[in-house]
C-alpha cells in the first residue's frame, strides 16, 4: 500500500512510525511492540519481553533491530526472549546480583517455559502522527500492581521527526530506586565514541549518530 501510514494497532501490540513507505531507498520505519494483544494471555502469538523496544530502518537500511532468536527450544531460549536481548531497560537485583529482565515488574524475566506468572498490563498511550513528528508513549511497567509497589515503574516516550530531518528520540521516565541499564543493539559495522556520542557505521555507507542524554544533561 504506497500510502501506508503511521498507526497504533492495540488489538495487534505493534506502533508503527512510516515515512517514504513508496520511494525505494528512502525507506523510514519503526517498529514499537507492546501488549496486550502482543503476547497476552487471550492471543498468544509472540512471548518475548520486548514492551518499548524498537526496531528502526532508515533510508532503506537497518539501523537497529530486534536480534531476533537462537532456538525456540534450545537452550538459550529464556535469554532471546528476555529483555537482555531487546532495545529495553535492565534492572540490578542486589539479590540475584545480576541485571534482570524488566517485563515482570519485579525483576523476574517470565518466559513461556518457566511456568511463573505473567503479567500483560502495559499500555500503548499518547499516540500522534502528522507529516511532520509521530510519537507515543509506553507505559511497560506500572507503579503498583496488585496493590503491591512494583519498584519498577518505567515510560518510554518515542519522538520520530521527520520532514527530511529523520531522527528517532526517545526517553525513559524510570520511576523507582533501582540501578538501571540501557541495551542499543546497532546493526552496525563498527562504531567509535566520544563521551555522550557514539558514531556508528552502518551497511550502504551509512551512519548513525547516538547522543545520549542522561538526567544531568
Amino acid at each position: 500500500n504506497p500510502q501506508l501510514s503511521s498507526m497504533s494497532l492495540d488489538k495487534v501490540g505493534y506502533t508503527y512510525f512510516w515515512q517514504n513507505f513508496d520511494v525505494l531507498g528512502k525507506e523510514n520505519f519503526v517498529l514499537i511492540p507492546n501488549s496486550p494483544g502482543y503476547g497476552n494471555k487471550n492471543q498468544v502469538i509472540h512471548d518475548h519481553h520486548d514492551r518499548g523496544s524498537f526496531a528502526y530502518i532508515a533510508n532503506g537500511t537497518p539501523m537497529s533491530l530486534d536480534s531476533g532468536m537462537g532456538a525456540y527450544f534450545g537452550s538459550d531460549s529464556a535469554f532471546w526472549r528476555s529483555s537482555k536481548s531487546h532495545n529495553e531497560i535492565l534492572f540490578w537485583s542486589d539479590q540475584q546480583g545480576e541485571w534482570l529482565s524488566n517485563a515482570g515488574g519485579d525483576g523476574n524475566s517470565y518466559t513461556s517455559d518457566t511456568g511463573k506468572t505473567r503479567y500483560y498490563d502495559s499500555e500503548t498511550t499518547g499516540f500522534f502522527t502528522s507529516p511532520e513528528l509521530d510519537r507515543v508513549t509506553i507505559r511497560v511497567n506500572p507503579a503498583k500492581r496488585g496493590g503491591k509497589d512494583t519498584n519498577m515503574q518505567w515510560n518510554r516516550h518515542f519522538a520520530y521527526v521527520k520532514d527530511g530531518i529523520n531522527a528517532l528520540i526517545f526517553w525513559d521516565e524510570v520511576k523507582n530506586t533501582r540501578r538501571s541499564q540501557f541495551n542499543l543493539f546497532m546493526a552496525s559495522t563498527g562504531y567509535t565514541q566520544k563521551g555522550d556520542m557514539v558514531l556508528a557505521d552502518m551497511q550502504n555507507n551509512m551512519q548513525m549518530e547516538v547522543h545520549l542524554l542522561g538526567s544531568g544533561n
